[in-house]
């Protein structure tokens, strides 16, 4: 997944998704005005977590996903990238992380990219709701409200999340 970066930021806050995100320092770019892809680079910051959600809301709607639907689609990318920066980066500076959604034919794919330490969702423990503990909910909310989970490192040491939701499911 590639992004035009060569459009200045003037031009790229014109994409719906985009325009929630200006004023911020954070790298937005859209494949074309449709918004059909969104690409948002963030620093590996909590502060970093409601650009995530207004971006990831923005594409869900633009997707046609209902809205029980986009709050799910939000709550579950909130997790992703919650885990990247207080796992992946573990309080290490510098770190950033990418969120690319990518409307398709049916739903809506949202890939979260990072550098940090290795994971794969696929291996993670199924951990019971209800037992008392903190923290430890994300990866469980991630499974159940997504229609589609896997994870990758690429063989440029990136890890990838790809997570999808169909436009009608559940």
């Amino acid at each position: 997944m590639t992004a035009d970066r060569s459009r200045s930021r003037d031009d790229r806050s014109k994409t719906p998704a985009a325009a929630v995100a200006k004023g911020s320092s954070d790298d937005v770019s859209s494949d074309d005005a449709s918004g059909e892809e969104v690409i948002v680079t963030l620093p590996a910051d909590v502060k970093c977590l409601g650009t995530v959600r207004r971006v990831v809301e923005a594409a869900a709607q633009s997707a046609g996903l209902p809205a029980d639907h986009v709050y799910e689609v939000v709550l579950a990318v909130h997790e992703a990238c919650a885990n990247v920066i207080q796992h992946a980066y573990a309080g290490r500076p510098g770190g950033t992380f990418t969120v690319a959604c990518h409307r398709q034919p049916g739903g809506l794919e949202v890939r979260v990219r990072d550098q940090g330490k290795p994971f794969d969702i696929q291996a993670a423990a199924e951990l019971p709701p209800d037992e008392l503990r903190e923290g430890g909910r994300g990866v469980f909310l991630i499974r159940r409200l997504m229609d589609e989970v896997d994870s990758r490192r690429g063989a440029d040491g990136a890890n990838e999340l790809r997570l999808f939701r169909r436009t009608h499911s559940k």
